[in-house]
């Protein structure tokens, strides 16, 4: 026998080896289409509620699979078949670590394409719609909806950015799951030395210095803001109508402010101050217990002065 002939016959061997692995990789039956197609890949503008940007979709004939790249976009980056045109399409993966599943199909011609996600409980999540990247639109210009319990988001084929529509009995999107912060105690700064009346405290993960509750300290701190406060209050009054006039009850650490009248256009950056004067000065003080009772009285503009009416 010849040595082409050897070589010939042993050509043929290998190949029908190879197509008998693949025959029974895929139940004995003939070999997927996929296998044959040539690669292709383009690049599409994702807009929907599930994320934007600019992403490049990939068919593997090898591995039959399409696979992303580019921006995060809230899709999983593996899916199939492996056909960009006119096909179903199917990505399961993880998004930030959450179980989620992409399914749609696109248009005969690949150019664009829509997909619904999924929970593992398959709950809807978001839409992303992908169109094939041109010079029409702009993704970067869209403003994302946020759409109502009785509407779904929805993009049609001559828009760039979606909108909101009404749909009767249509399921809300399940917002993710927010995940716990993460905790590195190696990344935590050196643990502090606290000064006096402070305490070290182990927090959401690493220890910081908190101040410790001391009576004599809280009694002083309360008077010097209870001493600001009547002398600061006056200014805060000063009205020229009934309009102006508002009742606040807040929170400070040295205490709730009940029916405390002020002139709404005077007290706006005075009442952050405050607070953060409160803040400061108690923060040796036990978290106030006493909350404010009733529907707070109405305030009217009195010679230049914000009071109460005794209305209630």
């Amino acid at each position: 026998m010849s040595t082409n002939l050897l070589h010939s016959s042993a050509i043929q061997i290998t190949l029908l080896a190879l197509a008998s692995l693949s025959l029974i990789g895929h139940g004995g039956g003939s070999l997927p289409p996929c296998l044959f197609d040539d690669p292709e890949s383009k690049e599409y503008d994702v807009i929907g509620d599930c994320g934007s940007g600019r992403i490049t979709v990939a068919q593997q004939p090898s591995a039959c699979s399409l696979e992303i790249s580019g921006d995060a976009v809230g899709i999983p980056t593996k899916g199939s078949p492996a056909s960009l045109r006119g096909a179903s399409w199917n990505f399961t993966g993880s998004v930030d670590g959450e179980p989620r599943t992409c399914t749609g199909s696109s248009t005969p011609n690949g150019d664009r394409a829509t997909l619904t996600c999924t929970d593992d409980r398959d709950a809807p999540i978001c839409t992303a719609f992908l169109f094939e990247t041109s010079d029409k639109c702009d993704v970067a210009g869209c403003v994302i909806p946020t759409c109502g319990e009785q509407e779904r988001i929805e993009l049609s084929n001559d828009d760039c950015c979606p909108v909101c529509v009404q749909c009767q009995g249509c399921v809300p999107p399940t917002p993710p799951t927010p995940k716990p912060p993460v905790c590195r105690p190696e990344e935590c700064p050196p643990e502090p030395t606290c000064e006096p009346h402070f305490e070290l405290v182990t927090g959401d993960c690493c220890k910081t210095c908190q101040p410790k509750e001391d009576p004599e300290l809280c009694d002083t701190g309360r008077g010097n803001y209870q001493a600001r406060l009547s002398a600061e209050h006056p200014s805060y009054q000063t009205c020229q109508d009934d309009s102006e006039c508002i009742v606040i009850q807040a929170e400070t650490r040295c205490g709730y402010l009940c029916e405390f009248v002020v002139s709404g256009p005077v007290f706006g950056q005075p009442f952050d101050e405050l607070l953060s004067y409160a803040q400061n000065q108690c923060q040796h003080c036990p978290a106030p217990t006493f909350t404010c009772s009733g529907a707070p009285h109405v305030s009217v503009c009195r010679d230049g002065r914000c009071v109460l009416d005794g209305k209630p």
